[in-house]
């Protein structure tokens, strides 16, 4: 079965805030459901695909994307799309699809955004770990998957763990921002529907059981937060739950404790050294 990977880069910046990056991935996880990796780059993004898309659904998204930005000009600039090349046919060896996927997965630690495929927001990788809210793609061993990712001198090439349980006190602040990562959403959205309940049962895993605060911090009435601590949980306590066990594992750990960023994305020094390396290479070097 023949497999591609498309390109699709822009003039300047795709987007400027991860609200943005939201809206751009959200509109491609719905044009393309069937894709086995996504990754959003600064200025391009990355798409491996069973097919190569002969009904053009990826123009369509670039054109509603570049509509949608147009009422939100206080954000980013205009967007420019470049010329969109050719998909590019995978070899038909199984191997070529798996080292293809560990490719985009690894494009922001190779741009030396980030220093581990985990910590970039924008990319199936969380998905096929298990850190993403209703994912986009999985594997049938997260843990494996991600040591033969993060197996790279750009991030370490013995590998990486995935996020454990971690000891100590944790606050509300710092569940705050792990929840935000699992569901790549940001505060309003935090505090609506399935966010809320999976930050206050991730609250409550780590002892925080003041039904008063966890109300005030979660924007809601202590009866809704009974309501949702009806069957509570333990950080050390086995979770079925597949997406509260990520809540609960990755508070702490450095590579989900961002969480979204609220300000200009362009701000942050990776971004601005990224597009400085990017401006000093040649076109056919991009």
């Amino acid at each position: 079965m023949p497999h591609f990977h498309l390109v699709a880069r822009s003039h300047g910046w795709l987007y400027t805030r991860d609200a943005e990056a939201a809206h751009l991935w959200r509109s491609l996880r719905r044009a393309f459901p069937e894709a086995h990796a996504a990754c959003l780059m600064p200025d391009h993004l990355h798409l491996l695909l069973p097919h190569a898309d002969q009904a053009g659904r990826l123009a369509r998204v670039r054109g509603g994307y570049a509509r949608w930005l147009k009422h939100h000009p206080q954000w980013v600039q205009p967007l420019r799309w470049a010329p969109t090349p050719p998909p590019e046919e995978l070899a038909s060896d199984p191997s070529h699809l798996r080292r293809t996927i560990r490719y985009v997965h690894l494009n922001p630690c190779r741009a030396r955004l980030v220093t581990d495929p985990l910590a970039w927001t924008w990319s199936t990788h969380r998905d096929a770990t298990a850190f993403a809210y209703a994912p986009w793609v999985q594997v049938a061993s997260p843990g494996r998957f991600h040591a033969v990712v993060s197996g790279d001198p750009t991030v370490q090439v013995s590998g990486t763990l995935l996020p454990r349980v971690q000891a100590g006190v944790h606050g509300l602040a710092a569940i705050s921002r792990v929840v935000e990562s699992v569901f790549r959403c940001a505060a309003p959205e935090t505090v609506h529907g399935p966010a809320r309940r999976y930050a206050v049962r991730t609250a409550a895993a780590f002892d925080h059981r003041d039904v008063h605060a966890l109300a005030d911090w979660a924007t809601c009435s202590p009866r809704q937060v009974q309501r949702l601590l009806r069957e509570p949980v333990g950080r050390w306590d086995p979770v079925d739950d597949p997406v509260l066990a990520g809540c609960i594992r990755g508070v702490g750990d450095p590579r989900l404790a961002d969480g979204l960023v609220s300000g200009e994305l362009p701000r942050l020094p990776s971004w601005r050294a990224y597009r400085e390396r990017r401006t000093a290479m040649s076109p056919g070097e991009r």
